[in-house]
């Protein structure tokens, strides 16, 4: 009865998620400390007799849950925008995050413990809740404000670095499972790893869901499933956590064409499994622990909450943002959530930590969720005071500062030695890390054919040889493109000493080959680190080496043709500016309306809305509330500055402009949706029906045109059948005959409210009755 059992605690959850996170949205409350909440209310710690008491299914939801919302996690990583976001941001974020993982630390030490669980401390609240962000700049309708975008773009660059943290954390532990080695093995790995997964999944991910669309519109939604799952699971044995295979499934769908129409399918997915984790995290909470470390609990959201408003505000700051935007962005950045939950169970796991740190956890993302809505809604408030109690030379000396970062700035955009150099070293140190994860996993694919087939396949060794003949096959193209970038970097700083020296200096050649020189010594010793190089495995390697020679010398033109296709594949996908298709983004104009009290806020037309058929112009939006749609969202398709002809359906994304106040009616507005007891056409009812015009009705021997027929009874007439033949389609100048027999389509209320409106009108008799008295 496993099975059963399961499916009832899944409904129990769901029940509960769902009674609870309704009341919390009632009361103006975070939906994810309802989740909690009600994960404490069913819980073994709780209730009398819980609901659900068995560890082990609790714990499959827990991987569940985890998975999918680390994959929705990734999915939300747009690598063009962060890179739009500048170089600035990502080290603002990690200086940030460096300054308050240190601090943690520190706080760690001063209370007591150890060095191993002060770092646990230190990576349990390192990130905030990107999840929980997401949703409350949704709700608030901050999404398109600059301060909005920029909390987007640091989420992303925090959960990558909790993604680290974790993994690193998890090594250092010394977790029976994680990844084998030091500090710096581990780290290699995961760069290792990341790269590895990430290119190949760019390269060969949207050639697969472009093949499998073709077929049928489910095959690409389990493909990416069973990537998912694959990946997690490839994670896993490698050493790391579930969440890191995850979140770089989600990474790689959000950079294909399809990631629009995967979002859809995936959001019912999101939703029902996010609310999971979080319910499962309630469930594991014991209140007993939270009382006994409530002295901490407080004092330690506190701590984060003001950290987060100061340390990140400065770093933007310190990069050029205005103070306004940064601390309305720090204001947002307060809730911790999904990663706080992860790795204190991980330290409590390796017993790094004291069982009081998931309690712990869970209290501060309690107390941060809480307080987040309530200075998200007063955030401009809030920087307003904060700019106006600012000393006036502290605000000169920002100016001052912004003006002196601008020069510099441009002066590093004239620096023409680093502009051609910086993509060389990229795309160099890609390539390295990618042959490095192909050698990685020679050995154990070497040994799983070996179970499989045996030593000698097809000849003596025959395994190693093809293996290895394989990956070198496979490393040869960006091996190639490694090679060709260092000779590119070589010609560059030939030329640049040549700017020098003179043309008839022999500095140049010099520099030139010698740079090369060192680089092939460096790339022999890398190889010779991963290459099996003892005993007999040296005549197989001269003999692999040998294929590989003899390949490249045979097909060089064509290796060189592949990766410069390939290249400018993945270059295309990471470097091409955002398209129209992502709604987030907005002219430069709307995303920040500063002293004209106006913002940009978005809202999803719901199933069945009221609104859904109708023009703008017979909403009448501006008319009503002052609220303008700037821009329709439809499936992928943006349609800026709409007509009022234009009609809004179901799903349409639109992006409102208007007051705090216009736009929230506005919403509401649009968020209505049919009764009951309103007409709704359900296409499975549309039928084809054939009628005959009766000889009397008033209709006849008038145009199509005239009569208007979709507007007056909504059918659609498909064709006409009459003595000398059948007309298909008929045009507005064709002229409806009696005895005509028509083709109409349309629902069956429809057709039968046509029918009543061809037969002429009943006249009502004006004669009194006879009394009978």
């Amino acid at each position: 009865m496993t099975g059963i059992d399961f499916i009832q605690d899944l409904a129990v959850v769901m029940a509960a998620a769902g009674l609870v996170g309704w009341l919390f949205q009632r009361l103006g409350m975070s939906l994810f400390a309802g989740y909690i909440v009600a994960g404490m209310l069913i819980g073994p710690h709780t209730l009398p007799v819980p609901l659900i008491q068995e560890s082990d299914r609790i714990s499959v939801l827990a991987q569940l849950g985890l998975v999918f919302l680390m994959f929705s996690i990734g999915l939300g990583t747009n690598l063009r925008r962060l890179r739009q976001l500048g170089l600035g941001v990502v080290l603002a974020t990690a200086g940030s995050a460096f300054l308050l993982f240190n601090g943690w630390r520190l706080f760690g030490h001063l209370i007591g413990l150890d060095n191993t669980a002060s770092l646990f401390l230190a990576g349990m609240l390192l990130a905030s809740s990107s999840t929980i962000i997401g949703k409350l700049l949704q709700e608030r309708g901050q999404s398109h404000r600059r301060f909005g975008r920029l909390a987007q773009g640091v989420t992303v660059i925090e959960d990558m670095l909790a993604i680290i943290a974790l993994t690193l954390l998890l090594s250092y532990a010394g977790i029976e499972g994680a990844a084998p080695g030091g500090f710096w093995e581990t780290t290699g790995l995961f760069g290792v790893l990341v790269v590895f997964t990430g290119i190949s999944g760019l390269l060969l991910v949207p050639r697969l869901l472009k093949v499998l669309s073709r077929q049928a519109v489910e095959l690409p939604t389990l493909a990416v499933t069973a990537l998912l799952l694959a990946l997690a699971i490839l994670a896993h044995l490698a050493g790391f956590s579930l969440a890191l295979g995850a979140f770089l499934t989600g990474v790689i769908i959000a950079e294909t064409t399809q990631r629009q129409n995967l979002e859809r399918v995936f959001e019912g997915m999101r939703h029902i499994f996010t609310a999971v984790f979080f319910v499962i995290i309630g469930l594991l909470i014991e209140p007993h622990m939270v009382a006994e470390v409530w002295w901490l609990i407080v004092p330690v959201a506190l701590l984060v909450i003001a950290s987060r408003i100061l340390i990140l505000p400065a770093s933007l700051i310190l990069i050029g943002h205005p103070p306004r935007d940064a601390f309305r962005t720090g204001m947002l950045l307060t809730p911790v959530g999904e990663f706080a939950f992860i790795i204190s169970q991980a330290g409590i796991a390796a017993t790094a930590a004291p069982p009081g740190f998931f309690p712990l956890a869970a209290g501060v993302a309690l107390i941060t969720c809480l307080v987040s809505p309530f200075l998200s809604a007063r955030a401009d408030r809030i920087a307003d005071a904060v700019e106006r109690w600012q000393p006036r030379p502290l605000l000169r000396l920002v100016v001052l500062y912004h003006g002196w970062l601008t020069r510099v700035g441009r002066r590093q955009d004239h620096n023409l030695f680093w502009r051609f150099s910086r993509k060389r070293l990229v795309q160099i140190a890609v390539g390295i890390l990618f042959i490095t994860g192909l050698l990685i996993v020679a050995v154990p694919m070497q040994n799983a054919l070996a179970n499989l087939v045996g030593d000698d396949w097809f000849f003596r060794n025959g395994t190693v040889v093809l293996v290895w003949i394989a990956i070198g096959f496979v490393a040869l193209i960006p091996l190639i493109a490694v090679w060709r970038n260092i000779a590119a970097l070589a010609l560059i700083y030939a030329n640049m000493t040549s700017r020098r020296s003179g043309r008839d200096s022999a500095l140049p050649f010099l520099v030139e080959n010698g740079f090369k020189f060192m680089a092939a010594f460096g790339l022999a010793l890398w190889l010779g680190a991963f290459l099996p190089l003892g005993g007999g495995a040296l005549w197989l390697l001269a003999a692999v080496l040998a294929v590989l020679g003899l390949i490249l010398f045979f097909f060089r033109k064509r290796l060189i043709f592949l990766h410069a296709r390939f290249e400018g594949e993945l270059g295309s996908m990471l470097a091409e500016k955002e398209t129209p298709s992502d709604a987030d983004t907005i002219p430069a104009w709307l995303s920040d309306p500063g002293d004209w009290h106006l913002r940009v806020v978005d809202c999803v037309l719901p199933e069945g809305a009221s609104a859904a058929g109708k023009s703008i112009g017979e909403l009448a939006l501006r008319k009503r509330f002052s609220c303008s749609i700037m821009a329709i969202d439809r499936h992928g398709f943006v349609m800026p500055n709409p007509p009022a002809a234009a009609r809004l359906y179901p799903r349409d994304r639109l992006l409102l402009l208007g007051t705090e106040e216009a736009t929230e009616t506005a919403r509401i507005f649009l968020d209505q949706t049919l009764t009951q007891g309103e007409d709704r056409i359900d296409l499975d009812e549309v039928s084809l029906e054939t009628l005959a015009v009766p000889a009397d009705s008033p209709r006849v021997n008038r145009t199509f045109a005239e009569l208007a027929l979709n507007g007056r009874t909504g059918i659609l007439v498909a064709g006409i059948r009459r003595p000398d033949g059948i007309k298909l389609n008929p045009s507005g100048a064709d002229i409806l005959r009696a005895g005509d027999k028509l083709l109409v389509l349309g629902t069956p209320s429809q057709i039968h409210g046509f029918e009543d409106w061809l037969h002429p009108e009943p006249v009502e008799s004006t004669e009194q009755p006879h009394s009978t008295g």
